[in-house]
């Protein structure tokens, strides 16, 4: 699960100052809400007693006038098809992991909305949200259910018939589950490149998340906001850090660095390609 882009710094940690929009908007990202890990995921998994803090300090920001909105609205908003607030935020969960439906509902308890990306080949599979659970969640006003590819593959790398089968299938499958529309995605990783966000729209989707580790911001891409990652050590105040807009700000464009690490996971992934049909 490595995730790449950084960009500026906020100086200014007060929304909206000097405009009608807000200088930053912060998009948590969150895995795992476990007290055990599965492997590879320690660094992924919050505990529920941090999360339970977490929620807490996000209430506050509520009672103090932020407004969480679902990934859909957020992207609308981005686009200029709704009205941005004053102090937007959002959450969001990738993957699709089972300990979600806790934490999502711990967040519904006070107001809170969030967005969840389900991996469609995983539901049903054990530590995985089953249909049941997704026809539920997708019938709460305050819970978006979004995709997340169909196999958890890097989108970037794939050729393009595949990243069609990857995004088209895991919207009917998700819309068939829950009986909804599947507005939203999230990229695997984070990763995404131009095909990627050309089939994207093609596919129907109207909201796409990256991560890119930064706030967003007014003029972000809607098909690909950022996000920051929670992790298993942030602490509420971490959190609250990230709120305050103590962390980088989304920039225009993407970073040289993202280019060259694409090229070179493009690169591992045609030598190995190459290696297997040579056995």
């Amino acid at each position: 699960m490595t995730h790449d882009d950084r960009t500026e710094r906020s100086d200014d940690p007060t929304p909206g100052a000097g405009s009608h929009l807000p200088a930053y908007i912060p998009v948590l990202l969150y895995h795992a809400v476990n007290d055990f890990s599965r492997p590879g995921l320690a660094d992924f998994t919050t505990a529920p007693a941090m999360f339970a803090r977490h929620v807490e300090r996000l209430a506050g920001y509520v009672a103090r006038g932020w407004t969480p909105m679902l990934a859909a609205d957020l992207s609308a908003a981005l686009r200029g098809a709704r009205s941005m607030p004053a102090r937007p935020f959002a959450v969001t969960f990738d993957d699709g992991y089972d300990d979600n439906a806790a934490a999502l509902a711990a967040l519904v308890d006070v107001g809170i909305s969030s967005t969840i990306y389900v991996t469609a080949s995983y539901v049903g599979q054990p530590g995985y949200l089953n249909a049941a659970q997704l026809r539920s969640l997708a019938a709460e006003p305050l819970v978006e259910v979004g995709a997340h590819s169909v196999r958890h593959r890097r989108l970037d790398e794939l050729a393009r018939t595949n990243i069609i089968g990857e995004l088209r299938g895991s919207r009917a499958y998700l819309a068939e589950i829950t009986g909804t529309d599947i507005a939203s995605v999230a990229y695997p990783h984070g990763n995404h490149d131009a095909r990627v966000l050309d089939e994207v729209r093609n596919a129907g989707y109207s909201s796409g998340a990256a991560v890119k580790n930064a706030l967003s911001r007014p003029g972000d891409d809607p098909l690909a906001f950022a996000r920051w990652t929670v992790l298993a050590h942030h602490t509420a105040d971490d959190v609250a850090a990230v709120m305050d807009g103590h962390a980088p700000v989304v920039g225009d464009g993407e970073r040289l660095q993202t280019r060259v690490y694409r090229h070179v996971r493009r690169l591992r992934t045609r030598a190995s390609s190459l290696v297997g049909g040579a056995r």
